[in-house]
């Protein structure tokens, strides 16, 4: 299973890197980043989008087909669209959301950005938010942007 997880990561930094320098060369990163955003917030909060990604048994231009419906709809980048065509082709939409992380990773550190990821019990008030960020500069050199998810199991 490992394996399997090694292979679709590097499957999703290709895709991503591709995505990346196309859209770098039309001036359309910042675009398909806030698209990006939305098709990864629909995987996490629609499940049955998140399904129709997944889903071994609908046939792939089926899914080409639905792909193309829901971009006019939601008036997807051209190259976006482009992309999930071809990986709903190549049977590889199961990997989109480790594509847009990599996609991600990508145009966060073409900024000089690192994300970190905190999980605390409870939100953190500002000050201390920006004393961490401070603190992550001064090891990376890197602006943090923060991932903050509240757990507030971690107390008991």
């Amino acid at each position: 299973m490992s394996a399997r997880l090694g292979k679709n990561s590097i499957v999703a930094a290709r895709y991503a890197g591709a995505l990346y320098e196309l859209a770098h060369k039309e001036g359309k990163v910042k675009p398909i980043e806030e698209q990006l955003k939305l098709f990864l917030q629909m995987l996490n909060d629609v499940p049955d989008f998140k399904r129709f990604i997944y889903s071994p048994i609908l046939v792939k231009e089926e899914k080409v087909r639905a792909i193309a419906a829901l971009s006019q709809k939601m008036r997807v980048e051209s190259l976006l669209v482009n992309l999930l065509k071809v990986l709903a082709r190549n049977g590889r939409l199961s990997c989109l959301s480790q594509i847009i992380e990599a996609f991600f990773a990508l145009t966060q550190a073409s900024r000089g950005e690192i994300q970190a990821r905190v999980i605390c019990a409870s939100a953190l008030r500002s000050d201390q938010e920006e004393s961490l960020k401070d603190l992550i500069k001064t090891v990376s050199g890197k602006k943090a942007v923060l991932e903050k998810q509240i757990r507030p199991c971690l107390l008991y």
